[in-house]
């Protein structure tokens, strides 16, 4: 009895389902079209009487196609469709085992990945395109086991996978003129980078061998380690790129032109003079600045160069390259050596386009980029006509494929689809390659080299489709379908096992050990975090007891939110770092930007404008300015937590004061002196970098200090009030506008809530008795309050905008970056205007 291993029997299962679904189509009368007047085909005769001398004689394609063409032309003889109808076959099989092991060794589960890659095989566009004899089903099967190879590579460090990669990725660039001599060169980098040790990448630099003993050894085992993979990997790619560097050395000693093919910059002109109109293209060529062969179509065949040529005869080529047509066939020969010169003409006429109409250029760039993501089966010239390639393939299938590019192209915006959520799945890749191949496990370094792999061919066939070419470039992205699937595949893997608690192995996360938390301890939005920041998961511990639990020396205790789940507390340096990231950004595109503030608009009473919205605050701190006693000396006001002086050059302005300001943030603190001094301030105002929590000796005998939405921010309450009674004269006024904690309502809240503190990086958001009790236990009593909530803006168009776009990607990791404070602020309006926060303005007195 034979036993097979699950993953075998998988394999099997799936090549059974494949089979079965091949022979019903068959049955149903699907066939296979094997048409061979493509453009990029030698003449078959040719192909089957004399491959080689065709091979070596063709110049105007890569010579893939017509190599495979010429094998099936030999070997089938008469049943020639019918072994390229099984060799697609095959290739179909290629294409759904690969992505079912990339599934699976992803982390996806066994019956997911099955389900995922049997559903693709059932694709229209896979269905049609493997029954049509075109270069997209190959290159499709090629790039998938091209990415098991490299997934084997880098776990296995085997130099036959790593042959087998470098072998696939070299049949790729004999085949599809896109994928050029220096996109292999791209994958032998990210052969050599992804194949070092796990852990040596990261470490290599930061280890210079000039950086002391022990750093310049370990430098040295990295560096023996980093020679001894690369020569591993240059010696399994030796031979296939040999192979395909044989291919432009050949083209370039018999036709002069380095490269795979020779008709590249006849394409180009499809996106640069093929747009221009003809009263335009006209002028230019009776000007001279094109050539007379702009006036010609693009797919136009040599017989309509004649006019502008002596003879279509030579005797220096072989007879295939003066034929005019492909006798066998009865289509134009593309191999003619009047397209030498037509290439290198078009070439110039290209050049002139992109250098005379950047902007044209760039737009039409821009729509072949939404035209990679319109449905890869409409994407033939003559689609709509009996003429089409899949014209037969409708006749069974046309209700299906209507139905499939409705519902996937159709909404949310068409003819785009669901293919506009792309960039999400690709920045929520793109992070979790950062985390993995930085680990020390090489299982996870060999996933993040394979999702590595995955965004450059997504990124590269849609730039290369959209920059180089246009009108058909919706099926060139069926060559990376299967990549998308895939990373769509894992991050919604991720989003579940988020929300329900279970760990696999796409999580990317490390085994739980000294220094990381057990994965059933986190809270379940961690446990999604936990692989992408290593340092959340010391905040997402559940308030059980663990070691891991315990807070760190020097720390406050852990702040507990809803249910027990700790909530995030954030350090000097961390808030700091907040400040000098984001400052440029809040004072660039904030409403408040103009009159210089980055706090809240509050639309009190006398308000009539903007701008007196965002210095409401301001205003009524100077009234109490002018209520302090008379001194012999001008008021000290002091701001803590300045920001760019907003506030204190406006207290300036209008009253006798000398101000200072702190603010960690040295950006905010460059930012404020550079502004205080084009007001003219310099000599009475003075904004330093410093913290409010350790006020320098220098800055004392403040009459007033206030603190506008700096607060929260304290990771010490005690040591604010603490360091303000040293500030503060006795019977000196201490002004608080900030948030507090008003009514809450349950869960809802506290969830709100702390995304609210997260985003904005807040620790102190105390409820008013609180703060008035601290307040009162460092010498300071409570004069008055008043709340300013209800003259705050709340559910404006450009919040609920916002919010839309955070309703979105709110399953996102992006709480560290640019969106963080959109996605905090996004809270804060909800708990506004639920009365779950409020924004207060508060008046203690020195005692």
């Amino acid at each position: 009895m034979i036993v097979l291993r699950p993953g075998v029997r998988e394999h099997l299962l799936l090549g059974l389902i494949y089979v079965a679904s091949r022979a019903a189509l068959l049955w149903a009368g699907l066939r296979f079209d094997f048409s061979l007047d493509w453009m990029w085909l030698a003449d078959p005769l040719d192909l089957r009487d004399r491959l080689m001398e065709t091979l070596f004689y063709y110049h105007a394609f890569p010579p893939g196609m017509s190599l495979l063409t010429g094998i099936l032309l030999k070997l089938g003889g008469a049943h020639a469709a019918t072994l390229a109808l099984a060799a697609f076959w095959a290739l179909g099989l290629v294409i759904v085992n690969s992505l079912f092991y990339l599934a699976r060794v992803s982390g996806i589960s066994g019956p997911v990945a099955l389900g995922m890659a049997a559903a693709f095989s059932m694709l229209p566009q896979a269905i049609y395109f493997e029954h049509l004899y075109l270069y997209e089903y190959p290159i499709t099967a090629l790039l998938s086991l091209a990415a098991v190879f490299l997934y084997r590579g880098v776990r296995d460090r085997s130099v036959w996978s790593w042959f087998g990669f470098f072998a696939a990725c070299s049949a790729v660039g004999l085949t599809r003129s896109t994928f050029h001599l220096v996109w292999f060169a791209a994958m032998l980098g990210l052969g050599l980078w992804t194949a070092m040790r796990p852990g040596t990448r990261t470490l290599f630099p930061l280890y210079p061998p000039h950086s002391g003993p022990r750093r310049a050894e370990r430098a040295k085992e990295i560096l023996v380690t980093g020679r001894q993979t690369w020569r591993l990997v240059l010696r399994a790619a030796a031979v296939p790129a040999g192979v395909l560097l044989a291919l432009y050395v050949k083209n370039f000693v018999v036709f002069g032109v380095f490269d795979a093919f020779t008709f590249g910059f006849v394409s180009h002109n499809l996106v640069t003079t093929w747009h221009l109109s003809d009263e335009v293209r006209d002028r230019w060529i009776a000007d001279g600045t094109l050539s007379p062969l702009a006036a010609v179509n693009v797919y136009a065949g040599p017989r309509e160069y004649l006019p502008y040529f002596e003879t279509s005869e030579s005797s220096a080529w072989p007879p295939q390259l003066s034929l005019l047509e492909r006798p066998s066939v009865g289509a134009e020969n593309y191999n003619h050596w009047l397209f030498l010169e037509v290439s290198r003409r078009r070439r110039a006429d290209a050049l002139y386009y992109l250098r005379t109409r950047p902007r044209e250029y760039a737009a039409t760039v821009l729509t072949g980029v939404r035209d990679v993501f319109t449905p890869s089966t409409e994407w033939h010239p003559l689609d709509t006509t009996d003429e089409s390639p899949h014209a037969q393939h409708r006749q069974l299938l046309g209700g299906y494929e209507a139905l499939y590019n409705r519902v996937v192209h159709g909404v949310p915006a068409a003819p785009v689809g669901l293919y506009l959520f792309l960039p999400l799945i690709l920045a929520w890749t793109a992070r979790r390659v950062w985390v993995l191949v930085r680990s020390g496990d090489a299982d996870a370094a060999a996933r993040g080299a394979l999702f590595a792999w995955c965004l450059f061919q997504i990124a590269f066939v849609v730039a290369a489709s959209s920059v180089f070419t246009f009108r058909e470039s919706a099926r060139y992205r069926f060559q990376v379908e299967p990549a998308i699937w895939l990373m769509t595949a894992v991050m919604l893997t991720d989003v579940r096992r988020a929300f329900t608690g279970r760990r696999g192995a796409a999580s990317g996360t490390r085994p739980t050990g000294a220094g990381f938390m057990p994965w059933t301890a986190m809270r379940p939005r961690t446990r999604i975090l936990f692989p992408l920041f290593p340092r959340i998961a010391v905040l997402g511990a559940r308030s059980a007891p663990s070691q891991h639990c315990q807070p760190v020396k020097g720390e406050p205790p852990q702040r507990m939110g809803y249910q027990g789940r700790a909530l995030d507390w954030f350090d000097t340096a961390q808030i700091r770092r907040y400040y000098d990231r984001n400052t440029r950004g809040f004072v660039a595109f904030g409403q408040g930007g103009r009159a210089g503030a980055i706090h809240r608009a509050v639309w009190g009473p006398g308000v009539h404008n903007r701008r007196e919205a965002f210095h409401y605050v301001d205003e009524r701190i100077a009234e109490l300015v002018r209520g302090l006693p008379m001194r012999s000396e001008p008021p000290h006001v002091v701001d803590l937590g300045c920001g760019v002086g907003a506030s204190l050059r406006y207290l300036a302005e209008r009253l006798p004061i000398r101000g200072s300001g702190l603010t960690l943030s040295p950006v905010q603190a460059r930012f404020a002196t550079r502004l205080v001094a084009e007001a003219g301030l310099a000599e009475r105002v003075a904004c330093l970098e410093g913290d409010y929590c350790d006020i320098p000796e220098g800055i004392g005998g403040a009459d007033l200090a206030y603190a506008i939405e700096s607060f929260v921010h304290a990771p010490e309450p005690a040591r604010f009030f603490e360091q303000c009674r040293r500030l503060v004269r006795p019977g000196g006024l201490l002004v608080m506008c900030d948030d507090v904690r008003g009514v809450e309502t349950g869960s809802a809240a506290d969830r709100t809530i702390a995304r609210f503190m997260r985003g904005w990086h807040v620790n102190a958001l105390l409820r008013p008795d609180a703060l008035h009790e601290l307040a009162r236990a460092w010498g300071f009593e409570h004069v008055s309050t008043q709340d300013l909530t209800p003259y705050l803006e709340l559910s404006r168009t450009r919040d609920r905008l916002i919010g839309g776009v955070l309703l979105l990607t709110g399953w996102l990791p992006l709480d560290r970056t640019p969106l963080g404070p959109l996605r905090g602020g996004q809270a804060l309006q909800i708990c506004l205007e639920r009365g779950w926060i409020q924004y207060q303005l508060a008046v203690f007195r020195r005692m």
